[in-house]
């Protein structure tokens, strides 16, 4: 489809273009201004239509799921026919952001922290070290058998903790050198297929390699049949406490057409699940979420004793799952309902109703089934307690297949890629259609030009004209104050609204300010001796207290998408407003409408075509500035400003604080940018309307001379005319 698309877009281009070079020999006739646009539209064109099939030429899939739930066996089974391809991260925090393209020749782009990220990252080394000295202190004065000797309590040491530190030792072990990498990116290039380029990549991304915790991201390019029209974004799959890294995977997956959501079978679509789509999943813009439930080998290995027989054992489980996985969604469901309405976790809870029922898979089942006769150790002893499990089964590579269940997943894909084609194919055609209209609209102009032109030289009453001519100058002089006040209502209601634009921001930012606080508890425990100095019997010996601290926190990574989505809203708003408040086509039509309405259009004596001619190609040139607020720009300072995914108790204060700081920068750059943008639109209407009237009648004192200089040569003109008026009428009906 891909090919045929760009195929129709060259067909037509060259169609087009065909037809624009027609005018070439005319150009003295059709004028340098017309041609000029007959020719950006073809250009218009083809960048808009490219544009669409770019944006729309792959169908991207996003995949996450939290660690441990199956994810590189999926995706294995689905894109690489169960090899190992993708490989294993050696923890959650080196599970770097990969998309996987095609490309005719294998390569890989890698990308490593920058110098702040990774500043960021010791820093939350350094505070893990400093909770774990906390601790062992605490430890060491309690077995000293003195009581009361601190009221302090164990700390709760955080994953995103723990994994900064493992990702700064692994660093400090390879002796890696930071100033040389931080920042900068990693182009694998020249090897010769899939094998070569996953053990070259082994060292950036595998479980030991040297790079590996360094890396914040990776594109892998390679040359399979099955991925020529998709384009997967494989995510860490965790909470990502690195805001920067968040981003970019929240900025990949807002641009997927799918999410495929992997959740463990045995515990489908729990509240660690909740978190993970509330990080990761824009709400705006989304088409559609897949649910997969992983590991269903693992539940069919711990369960089939409750049934008689394999078919049963699928049959029930499957429907057990289905059940199991129902109740969870509405208990987070009923849970999410004293939430306000526009609340992003409800909004993401309707695309999830509507992603039921899950399919369950087993990515496990599929790769022993692709690869039966040369398995791996960990696939040896899956498909050994499968065969284990019932007397005189023996599971086959049909039974693996279907036990798999990767055929469902398959069907899934297609559904949405059905979907997506025929978006595609609309938006191609809204693309196709609004052209041949548009450039129809442009022949039609210079026809009416034209012939306009060929019956003034045809009559040759050159003093008639002139004099008709200086009679519609005149009033048109005498009409300047009524066109003058067109502009200047324009201008005053510009100056007006753009005003009342701003305070709307400004009101609007109020909720970009608000931060969401929610109630959590950890469960603790340590050790306390139970020593006594008067029994030796008791010396060492200690008791495990267990510990429940409720605590209020605040998602960090929530705070961020208010403040992304006020940018990308208030830019939304600016373009929305410029297009009400400047509308154009009302603007040209008025203008119109205050110059015709000097003339007597009863007067049979009177061609309405003398001024409405000249009048409308005056007022289609009439443009305004390009709205160009740097968004990208705002919400790259909204992400260098927070770098930890969750806050607590008084720290959320701090974030508050932050969290405004930079909304009013925020507010104050949009603002002036506004401004910038109100005052050059003012400008370029006040230089238009200096300037519309003297150049109207240059038009028509030029078009006059025009024929003037053609009756010389009169008979020469008039053929010309009479081929151009030809060529017109048949490219229009080539437009059809």
């Amino acid at each position: 489809m891909q090919i045929e698309k760009q195929q129709q877009i060259h067909q037509k281009v060259e169609a087009f273009s065909a037809l624009v070079r027609h005018y070439e020999k005319y150009l003295e006739l059709v004028g340098n201004h017309a041609w000029s646009e007959l020719q950006r539209q073809v250009g218009h064109f083809n960048n808009a239509a490219n544009k669409a099939l770019e944006e729309n030429r792959l169908l991207s899939i996003g995949v996450i799921g939290q660690i441990k739930r199956g994810k590189s066996s999926f995706l294995n089974a689905l894109l690489f026919q169960g090899e190992d391809i993708l490989p294993k991260a050696a923890t959650p925090m080196t599970a770097a952001l990969t998309k996987i393209q095609y490309r005719e020749t294998p390569g890989a782009r890698v990308e490593f922290y920058n110098e702040d990220e990774w500043h960021n990252i010791v820093k939350k080394a350094q505070q893990h070290d400093e909770l774990v000295q906390h601790n062992e202190s605490l430890k060491n004065r309690g077995k000293t058998g003195k009581q009361n000797f601190s009221y302090d309590e164990p700390v709760e040491i955080s994953d995103d903790l723990k994994s900064c530190k493992e990702l700064a030792q692994m660093a400090e072990a390879r002796g890696l050198e930071l100033h040389k990498l931080l920042g900068s990116t990693k182009e694998i290039e020249g090897v010769q297929d899939l094998n070569e380029l996953i053990g070259k990549l082994e060292e950036f991304v595998g479980a030991h390699g040297k790079y590996t915790p360094l890396v914040k991201s990776s594109e892998l390019y390679v040359n399979l049949e099955s991925l020529q029209d998709i384009e997967v974004v494989d995510t860490p799959g965790l909470n990502d406490p690195i805001a920067s890294r968040a981003a970019k995977t929240k900025d990949f997956i807002a641009e997927c057409d799918v999410v495929f959501l992997l959740s463990y079978c045995g515990s489908f679509l729990d509240y660690e699940d909740m978190a993970l789509l509330s990080q990761n999943v824009p709400t705006k813009g989304i088409r559609d979420i897949v649910l997969i439930g992983s590991l269903f080998d693992s539940v069919l290995l711990d369960e089939y004793r409750s049934y008689p027989s394999i078919t049963e054992a699928m049959k029930g489980l499957v429907a057990k799952l289905k059940n199991h996985a129902w109740q969870n969604f509405e208990n987070i469901r009923l849970a999410e309902e004293r939430k306000p309405e526009d609340s992003k976790d409800k909004v993401i809870l309707q695309i999830l109703q509507k992603s039921f029922p899950p399919v369950f898979i087993s990515g496990m089942c599929y790769s022993i089934a692709k690869h039966i006769n040369r398995l791996n150790q960990e696939e040896s002893h899956v498909l050994k307690r499968l065969n284990a499990m019932y007397p005189d089964l023996t599971f086959d590579v049909e039974l693996l297949t279907q036990l798999a269940r990767i055929d469902k997943v398959e069907e899934k894909l297609e559904n949405v890629r059905a979907t997506k084609d025929k978006i595609l194919a609309e938006k191609f055609e809204n693309v196709l259609g609004d052209f041949s209209k548009s450039f129809k609209n442009e022949l039609t102009r210079i026809q009416k030009t034209i012939t306009d032109k060929y019956q003034k030289l045809c009559d040759g009453d050159i003093e008639a004209l002139s004099q008709k001519q200086n009679t519609i100058i005149q009033k048109i002089q005498g009409g300047k104050t009524r066109v003058d006040g067109v502009f200047e209502g324009n201008i005053i209601k510009i100056e007006k609204e753009f005003a009342a634009l701003l305070s709307d921001l400004k009101q609007a930012a109020a909720k970009a300010k608000r931060i969401r606080t929610q109630e959590g508890s950890e469960t603790y425990s340590h050790e306390v001796s139970t020593s006594k100095w008067y029994n030796p019997f008791s010396w060492g010996s200690s008791r495990t207290v267990t510990r429940t601290i409720n605590y209020t926190y605040a998602n960090v990574h929530e705070a961020l998408e208010q403040m992304e989505d006020y940018v990308l809203s208030a830019e939304d708003t600016v373009i929305k407003a410029i297009q009400s408040i400047v509308d154009l086509k009302a603007f040209r039509r008025e203008i119109l409408n205050s110059v015709s309405g000097m003339f007597d259009f009863s007067d049979d004596h009177f061609d309405p075509e003398t001024i409405l001619i000249p009048v409308e190609n005056a007022v289609n040139r009439i443009t305004i500035p390009e709205v160009n607020l740097n968004v990208h720009q705002h919400i790259e300072t909204v992400r260098s400003k927070f770098n930890t995914s969750q806050v607590r108790n008084d720290e959320i204060a701090t974030l508050r604080n932050e969290q405004s700081r930079v909304v009013e920068l925020i507010v104050q750059d949009i603002q002036s940018e506004v401004h910038t943008l109100t005052g050059g639109i003012v400008t370029k209407l006040q230089d238009i309307r200096n300037t519309f009237i003297p150049g109207l009648i240059r038009d028509m004192q030029e078009t006059l001379e025009e024929i003037k200089q053609q009756l010389n040569n009169k008979e020469k003109y008039k053929a010309q005319y009479e081929s151009l008026l030809k060529q017109l009428e048949q490219d229009l009906g080539t437009c059809r």
